[in-house]
């Protein structure tokens, strides 16, 4: 069984990073705190969460509190 994590990041290159460093995870990529907060409402069983300190839409600590 693979581990889903959610990332939340407006930057590109955070999808090749977190792909390169993490090839038996399922790594689901969103670019704002809006589309974090939807994404986390999915049925997705998430095993974690990774979130930009600032994001397009809002802080990330504000998207993870």
């Amino acid at each position: 069984m693979r581990h889903s994590f959610l990332i939340v990041n407006d930057h590109p290159q955070a999808v090749d990073l977190f792909t390169a460093v993490a090839p038996d995870f399922d790594l689901i990529f969103v670019g704002s705190g809006q589309e974090g907060m939807v994404a986390l409402d999915q049925l997705t069983p998430w095993c974690g969460v990774i979130a930009a300190a600032t994001l397009p839409d809002m802080q990330g600590v504000d998207f993870l509190t």
